[in-house]
């Protein structure tokens, strides 16, 4: 996401821009991936009176707008210091990651004059509104690792969309990049956000969402065989799979095996476990790990 070449209504600090008089340096000094999470240390120098006042009286807050689209991950991660870590999930995070750091009005700010604006300006004042963006570094970017050996966490390779227009009805899916999408109806995703993050109902959604999804997949590879592997073999998720098989000692030509045989193996068998876990009567959410 570019933020540098919008147009604001009001001096902005960032690179390239005569808005303000200033330095804004944002610094990626280094990244980390640590069992289910990936740590990002980073540093933020911000060269301006007004906007330094302002953070140190909190009528600023500093932020990193995270992006990975491999995984549709998109979310902006408010932070106290201009020099820490930001700690995310792996799950949410694989191949490019793009950051931008952030600097944004707390309150209403009717009179907003930035000490250091261009003299275009003219002693001029502007309206500014809670959360809008006063100062934006340049872009960051880094790669994470894309170890796909084991598919434990079904939302490795699966991701889980919203209809922006079917409101009730089938499941779609894609399977055509990096991975495998599923696009929900608005009633059927709603209820999936409310249970998925519940410890007894998370593997039932593998059962109920994921299982069907992964068998038919499975079956169109089996009867497309060499043709559907030359297709798919570039796609994140099709190396996952097939390293799980491997791991499993499953040729997927096997006749003997059939695909909803082999997805509830890679799924570890997800049936036992959800019906444990719904028999267990839990609700709680899962802790981090």
């Amino acid at each position: 996401m570019n933020l540098i070449d919008k147009i604001y209504p009001h001096p902005v600090l960032r690179p390239g821009s005569d808005d303000a008089s200033g330095n804004i340096s944002f610094d990626i000094k280094q990244c980390e991936c640590r069992k289910n999470y990936v740590y990002i240390d980073y540093s933020v120098v911000i060269e301006n009176p007004t906007l330094e006042k302002m953070l140190e009286e909190k009528r600023a807050k500093t932020s990193i707008w995270i992006e990975c689209q491999a995984s549709f991950y998109r979310e902006l991660h408010q932070i106290d210091c201009l020099s820490g870590c930001v700690r995310i999930s792996s799950d949410y995070l694989r191949g490019r990651i793009e950051l931008i750091f952030i600097v944004s009005a707390v309150l209403d700010i009717p009179n907003y004059k930035n000490s250091s604006q261009h003299a275009d300006y003219n002693g001029m004042t502007f309206a500014v509104y809670r959360g809008d963006i006063l100062a934006v570094s340049d872009t960051k970017a880094f790669y994470v690792d894309e170890k796909y050996d084991s598919l434990a966490n079904i939302h490795s390779f699966i991701v889980v969309k919203k209809s922006d227009s079917v409101d009730h009805g089938s499941v779609e899916y894609d399977f055509n990049g990096d991975n495998i999408i599923l696009t929900l109806p608005k009633i059927t995703y709603d209820g999936y956000e409310t249970l998925r993050n519940l410890k007894s109902y998370n593997v039932a959604m593998s059962v109920i969402i994921f299982l069907p999804v992964l068998v038919d997949i499975l079956n169109e590879w089996k009867h497309s065989g060499e043709s559907f592997e030359e297709q798919n073999s570039r796609h994140l998720w099709f190396r996952a799979v097939k390293s799980k098989l491997v791991s499993l000692g499953i040729n997927i030509s096997d006749e003997s095996h059939e695909a909803f045989e082999i997805a509830q193996a890679i799924f570890e068998y997800p049936y036992d476990r959800a019906l444990n876990n719904l028999n267990s009567g839990s609700d709680t959410q899962e802790a981090d790990e």
